[in-house]
């Protein structure tokens, strides 16, 4: 039934705040949040939790039973080192999501990835269309997991040509609530860059993520479609924006400043890939602005001045970082 929508990872950021904001859609019916297994907030107001994990069979029943007609599937952990559990949630969870809602009868799935998922890669072209492969070499765990997501979605469209599919691919997410990993990365005291590189970045704001998940439920687009604002910004100058003290450090040796990112900081601050500091990976927006019929509200150079305002965390003195540095070399060698 038109305007019935299902949203997955209810206790999330950006499901909570689509799930309020669907209620402005024209003809909005009815508005279910999907909860994991851990414990949330309280749910938005008109929207009714269901304590259902992603990856049970009961899923089935419950959109067929519910009329479901849009399924948005925001369930997704993102942990820096492989955990199994993580993994099933993240990879499994989003195959029996897809599948219930294709069993159901639903009409629509929308799907959210990141267009880090086709890899920072030195001969890399200006812009990445949205049927550019993806060619990174992912080291990272939620990074692999969204790959495997992408390589798993592409097959599943492919077979079920009924359901309407949108996967939308997120450049790098900031904002005043934002927990991406690129917000992580940028709120460690002494981020660490590849000396002799600077790559040039895109941004999407955190409240552009949710519109255009609002579009997508809007508009039938079928398949993958990169959303971030306009222009690029070198990586550089945003951690000059932001008055943030950076580690520079030899390209070969970058890993060992990503080994230790975590201990500069809290075990939620997740690093980014080696090769994201390096080259560039910025994405073709054509499709969103054309097909979708959405273009951020929020620019780069806004997002930019938010982070300013954020000001920085606090810089680690040199003894500290090079005590660091000694003791990970030992672990590594």
């Amino acid at each position: 039934m038109k305007g019935v929508y299902l949203v997955t990872g209810i206790h999330g950021v950006l499901a909570r705040s689509l799930a309020s904001r669907l209620w402005s859609l024209p003809g909005t019916r009815k508005v279910y949040g999907l909860a994991g297994p851990e414990e949330g907030p309280p749910a938005p107001k008109k929207v009714e939790i269901e304590e259902i994990d992603p990856r049970d069979a009961a899923l089935v029943d419950f959109i067929s039973e519910k009329k479901v007609d849009t399924v948005v599937h925001l369930d997704f952990l993102e942990e820096y080192r492989h955990q199994e559990e993580v993994f099933d949630r993240n990879v499994m969870g989003m195959l029996n999501v897809s599948a219930a809602a294709a069993e159901a009868g639903a009409r629509k799935l929308v799907l959210a990835s990141t267009t880090w998922a086709y890899g920072a890669v030195y001969d890399n072209p200006n812009y990445l269309v949205e049927t550019r492969p993806m060619r990174g070499r992912p080291h990272l765990a939620w990074l692999k997991e969204r790959v495997e997501v992408e390589r798993y979605a592409k097959e599943f469209v492919a077979t079920h040509p009924r359901l309407i599919t949108t996967l939308l691919r997120f450049a790098p997410l900031l904002g005043p609530t934002s927990d991406s990993p690129l917000s992580r990365f940028l709120g460690l005291p002494s981020p660490p860059i590849a000396m002799g590189f600077d790559p040039l970045l895109q941004l999407l704001h955190e409240d552009d993520a949710i519109e255009a998940l609002l579009a997508a439920c809007r508009h039938d687009v079928r398949g993958a479609v990169n959303v971030a604002a306009d222009g690029v910004i070198p990586l550089l100058k945003l951690l000059r924006k932001g008055n943030l003290a950076y580690l520079p450090v030899f390209a070969p040796i970058a890993n060992l400043a990503l080994k230790i990112a975590p201990g500069l900081a809290s075990f939620k601050q997740i690093p980014i890939e080696v090769d994201h500091l390096k080259f560039n990976c910025v994405a073709d927006t054509k499709r969103m602005k054309e097909e979708l019929k959405f273009s951020p509200r929020v620019g780069l150079a806004e997002i930019v001045e938010e982070l300013t305002r954020k000001g920085p965390a606090e810089a680690l003195e040199p003894e500290e970082v090079e005590g660091m540095l000694e003791e990970v070399e030992e672990d590594w060698w």
